[in-house]
């Protein structure tokens, strides 16, 4: 076989190979690595200690805006 008849079938292989183990990677392997929150969040209401939160190290955001 010559070099370019090596080409038009290796390339197109390589391609379909790489597209299959993309979307192995996607649907099956990404599955087992699902983060679990914690639930530490802020709580919604408007009672929380400011100072508490500041203790803990984290970043806090603090928004003076409205929802609209």
């Amino acid at each position: 076989m010559n070099k370019k008849k090596v080409l038009q079938i290796l390339v197109p292989a390589l391609i379909i190979v790489v597209i299959a183990g993309l979307y192995i990677q996607k649907n099956f392997l990404s599955q087992s690595n699902d983060v679990e929150l914690s639930g530490t969040s802020m709580p919604l209401s408007p009672e929380y200690d400011l100072d508490e939160w500041l203790s803990q190290g984290k970043p806090v955001f603090i928004e003076f805006g409205t929802d609209s």
